[in-house]
């Protein structure tokens, strides 16, 4: 059954006055193990008076105290072990009583210079632990790796847990900051690592367990290891390999299509499996037990599982936990609080009414198709390091569906996405607040592009804002500029490339073709009056275009020419010697010998726009939220207008392209007016010896990026869901399932529907 936003939010908005309710019961059921979904925990940060260079590592209930795990690091440690693969910390235990008062006199090593983990048990002595080690890297370099163990009682019971074995010191396996959980069966180890960089492994009494090539068309991940009712189980992720040939989603709610499993290990478990207990929730890493019950992290959430169900028990997103926080141990203690480790931080759960505090001071960044997320917590974490009087923390949301439910429960106040019809959606809806309004200082002249802030208006008013982006096109060798300029249609390009340059196809992956050329949807889609016409003949002719071009895996695949006369045209910083915006002055250096080969870009020929398309990884939009308002409009100024990078060097072309842009991380064009300015004009403070030759050229290419940047006029649809049908149908007529006729009948069928739905 399809339902239109508006339903559905209409939906969703009956299923959350009932929540409280159905939440109460949910907890009920939760305490006696049975399950459900509740938030029955309220999280807070604690203050342990610690160092700025110390760091928890775990913390646990001994003798009616709390024993801390701490790590130690200093200069002279640095010095000694400090390598590229991490920081070195020394741990050390330390006693605290229940109101976490220290006693000082107690504080011990640790049995391993860097302990990581340790039983739920402490009684068990049972730890894992590292011991620096030195080593000669693949430069012929001495330098310090960490070999990690298995400890019973401050002896080593392990070979290295290293499952690229002793002497092979693939740095991914030897770096400080690896998470680990472990559990003692008998006489049987069961060790989870993660090695850092999302490198998990499973050791089980002396051998790593499978975990890739489990069965055909799924990937298997392992995220984490609990032991509940006296058996150790694997926390698995088993997701289909999609094969896009096969319509295998809805595409108006789609969901995820991969499941959460427990599996039950045995000292023989040789392999990860496809199948076991299901549970609710999405491990993103790490999972413990108290002997009861187990726990894991999905995103900022901190779930819990008697072996049969799962539950929510707390969101831990307003504590500042993230999706990519480090979590290293979660402790129940005997009073009824639950302790969590991450970040270096201790956050204390205890029984709520709610999940989110009364008066919140962390909010929410919601993430959906809205760029890279280890990018997306550092700008967070240097936003919360910046002093403010606001702090935000990153949740991602994997679909339309699952955002939609965050925006109707009011946990998103920020929202970065690149689906455009989502954010056309939420601007029908009322639910964005206009930035005019909210951030004015973002509109006066010189401050942000003005261009590119012009696509973003809606009748008028911006509503969300790209904080950076690329520019796509195409380009093509300057003898043929006279004959593309004067194509404007996606049909007749397909034409024009088959017979000016054949070879354009052997340098494709067939299945690249059709979501590079189909950014510009609105040649078959009229979002004004609702309507698509894929029934026309045109988008046929486009398949038939994109079937030829070859597989992968085929032998010809990229045996075209070395230097092709039309070629994909992607502008992220300047453009190169050889690219010219006039083909006058692409013609004169070539005739110069300047340039053996001149190429002219162009916007990607369509009927509906003139100019360039926008690829931004995502859009920020404010929600309007009157409590959060305030927090957002601090977050954007510092998002768009701080947080930007001042001075550049010019590049220096013998250093190997490690240029000062590199180094600082620009690998976009900013919006930000002053900071795209730096970024392009960096070149044109060259003061070497070949001054004179050198700058004549930056200063061309300078100019040139410019109008081509100014040429932008819209954004590219990706991420969107008739992006998706489009791309979908195509690549089951490439696969050879239906034909270019039918793939073209399913598309207008489908589109159609959509768009009368949101008519």
């Amino acid at each position: 059954m399809k339902r239109t936003f508006t339903q559905i939010l209409a939906l969703l908005l009956a299923i959350f006055m009932i929540l409280p309710v159905r939440a109460s019961c949910a907890a009920e059921k939760e305490r006696e193990g049975e399950g459900g979904v509740a938030d029955t925990y309220l999280a807070e940060p604690v203050e342990l008076d610690l160092a700025e260079n110390e760091l928890l590592m775990d913390i646990i209930e001994v003798d009616g105290l709390l024993r801390a795990t701490v790590g130690v690091t200093s200069e002279e440690l640095t010095k000694k072990y400090g390598t590229g693969l991490g920081t070195p910390y020394q741990t050390e235990y330390r006693y605290f009583d229940m109101e976490y008062k220290e006693d000082e006199t107690k504080r011990e090593p640790t049995p391993s210079f860097y302990q990581i983990a340790q039983s739920s048990d402490p009684s068990l002595g049972l730890t894992v632990g590292g011991e620096p080690f030195l080593f000669t890297d693949g430069l012929g370099e001495e330098t310090y790796g960490v070999q990690y163990r298995l400890y019973k009682d401050g002896e080593a019971v392990s070979d290295v847990l290293n499952p690229k074995g002793a002497n092979n010191h693939t740095f991914s396996y030897i770096q400080y900051g690896a998470r680990a959980n472990v559990v003692m069966m008998g006489e049987i180890p069961y060790v989870w690592m993660d090695y850092t960089e999302y490198n998990y492994e499973l050791y089980i009494k002396d051998h790593f367990v499978k975990s890739t090539d489990i069965a055909p068309n799924v990937f298997v991940s392992d995220y984490g290891l609990m032991e509940i009712g006296g058996v150790p189980c694997a926390l698995l992720y088993v997701e289909p390999i999609m094969d896009p040939s096969v319509q295998a989603y809805d595409w108006f709610m789609k969901d995820e299509t991969g499941k959460t499993i427990l599996m039950p290990l045995t000292p023989n478990t040789t392999q990860l499996a496809t199948e076991g207990i299901e549970l609710e929730g999405e491990p993103t890493g790490g999972a413990f037990n108290d002997g009861e019950y187990g726990y894991f992290f999905s995103n900022g959430e901190l779930w819990r599982t008697d072996g049969k169900k799962s539950a929510r028990i707390c969101d831990m997103i307003y504590a500042g936990v993230s999706a990519l926080s480090d979590l290293r141990a979660v402790r129940p203690i005997s009073d009824g609080r639950i302790f969590v480790v991450a970040d270096g931080q201790l956050f204390s759960l205890s029984e709520s009414e709610s999940s989110i505090p009364a008066e919140r001071k962390v909010y929410t960044l919601g993430v959906m198709n809205g760029g890279y997320l280890p990018n997306l917590s550092l700008l967070v974490s240097k936003f919360n390091a910046a002093g403010k009087d606001c702090k935000f923390a990153v949740k991602e949301y994997k679909n339309v569906t699952k955002l939609n439910l965050a925006l109707v429960s009011r946990e998103v106040d920020v929202l970065l996405t690149s689906d455009l019809d989502a954010l056309r959606n939420y601007i029908k809806q009322e639910l964005l607040v206009p930035l005019d309004e909210l951030v004015p200082e973002f509109f006066e002249e010189g401050v942000l592009l003005e261009n590119i802030v012009d696509l973003t208006r809606q009748d008028g008013v911006c509503y969300y804002l790209p904080r950076e982006f690329q520019i796509y096109g195409e380009r093509v060798e300057a003898d043929l500029w006279e004959e593309v300029s004067k194509i404007d249609t996606i049909e007749d390009y397909c034409k024009f490339i088959l017979e000016n340059d054949p070879n354009y196809l052997l340098e494709w992956d067939n299945r690249s073709l059709p979501p590079s050329f189909i950014d510009t949807l609105d040649d078959w889609i009229d979002r004004e009056n609702y309507t698509c016409h894929f029934d026309d003949g045109s988008f046929e002719a486009f398949l038939e275009f994109c079937g030829q071009g070859v597989d992968f895996n085929s032998p010809l695949y990229r045996t075209g020419n070395q230097y092709p006369k039309i070629e994909n045209f992607q502008l992220t910083n300047l453009i190169a010697p050889s690219i010219f915006y006039d083909v006058e002055t692409a013609k004169e250096y070539m005739e110069s010998g300047k340039v053996q080969t001149a190429y002219v870009p162009y916007p990607f020929p369509t009927k509906t726009y003139d100019g360039y398309d926008i690829h931004a990884d995502g859009l920020y939009a404010v929600i309007d939220k009157e409590e959060s308002r305030e927090a957002a409009r601090e977050f954007m100024k510092w998002c768009f207008l701080e947080n930007v990078v001042g001075e550049l060097r010019p590049d220096d072309l013998e250093s190997d392209y490690c240029y000062d842009w590199d180094l600082h991380g620009i690998w976009k064009i900013p919006i930000n007016q002053a900071e795209c300015e730096r970024y392009l004009s960096r070149n044109l403070a060259w003061d070497g010896p070949d001054k004179e030759t050198r700058l004549p050229l930056e200063q061309r290419m300078y100019e040139d990026t410019w109008k081509i940047i100014r040429e932008a006029d819209h954004f590219a649809n990706r991420y969107t869901v008739l992006f998706d049908v489009m791309v979908e149908e195509a690549y089951r007529y490439i696969a050879g399932t239906i034909t270019a006729k039918q793939a073209a009948d399913y598309v207008q069928n489908r589109v159609s529907l959509y768009l009368a739905e949101q008519g």
